[in-house]
């Protein structure tokens, strides 16, 4: 059986935090003020594109099943 990996990029600010699956088609954004409030942003928004490309500037990626 075939293990399948896939990498996961985030970034956090101190106010939210962003996560964006490497091939996915939209950013996560959670805030971290206590509300639980998750925004997903679409990659064909201008909004989502730019939040991809900040994700994979200054995030990390981690390998997750």
């Amino acid at each position: 059986m075939a293990n399948s990996t896939n990498t996961m990029l985030t970034y956090t600010t101190t106010s939210a935090a962003y996560s964006f699956p490497v091939g996915g088609d939209a950013v996560r954004q959670t805030w971290l003020d206590g509300s639980g409030k998750v925004i997903n942003y679409p990659t064909t928004t201008p909004r989502g594109r730019y939040l991809a490309s900040l994700v994979a500037r200054k995030g990390f990626g981690k390998s997750v099943k």
